[in-house]
Formats: structure tokens, C-alpha cells, sequence
């Protein structure tokens, strides 16, 4: 799967996107949260990317990580 924020692609392959509970149990690896269509990428996304967060300046930054 391929999210982009503004006209940058990040890939999360299609082998991180699902969760085995149990044989024949799976769930997906990225979660809706409330009530406002906010969805959680959480580890799935950060394990395949960098982030970078400054605080003090109130930016966040992402690279897609080198496979």
C-alpha cells in the first residue's frame, strides 16, 4: 500500500498490513480511531519510514526508509 502526504509516496508492503491471531484469525495491521476518520498508522507505517518530530519548531518530518 502507498500513502502520500502532500506529493510524497510512502510504501508499507502488503506483508505488514495484516496481523495472524491465530490460525485461520487475521486482523488488518492499521486502525480507525474515533469519530473523526482519523486512522492510526502507528508501528505498520514507522517500521517501513523514518519520522522526524521538532517540537520547538512544530515540524514533523518522513523519508521513506531504504529496503
Amino acid at each position: 500500500m502507498t500513502l502520500t502526504f502532500g506529493t510524497a509516496p510512502f510504501t508499507v508492503p502488503g506483508t505488514d498490513l495484516v496481523i495472524q491471531l491465530d490460525v485461520g484469525v487475521c486482523m488488518s495491521a492499521i486502525t480507525a480511531g474515533g469519530d473523526n476518520e482519523l486512522i492510526l498508522l502507528g508501528d505498520t507505517f514507522l517500521k517501513n519510514n523514518y519520522a522526524y518530530f521538532n517540537l520547538d519548531k512544530s515540524i514533523i518530518g518522513l523519508a521513506q526508509a531504504k529496503r
